[in-house]
């Protein structure tokens, strides 16, 4: 769970101002805003669509980690 008011890393700045140039339904909450079964995503769908998106980079998840989230985000 990410720490509540961690700053965005360098590829969740980048798509922070991918959606904002583009006007896409996403918003940050990787800063512990939102927790979905006691996991925070990265991001979540603002527009009232059930979708999130994970970054999943190396420093912060290992590789049975992608797996492992994705089943359980997928549960909601």
């Amino acid at each position: 769970m990410a720490a509540r008011g961690a700053k965005p890393n360098y590829p969740e700045l980048v798509l922070i101002n991918l959606f904002q140039a583009h006007n896409l339904p996403f918003k940050y909450v990787g800063d512990g805003q939102f927790i979905l079964g006691g996991l925070c995503p990265d991001f979540l769908n603002i527009d009232g669509k059930k979708q999130l998106i994970e970054c999943f980079g190396i420093y912060w998840h290992d590789v049975f980690d992608v797996a492992k989230r994705t089943e359980h985000f997928r549960q909601y």
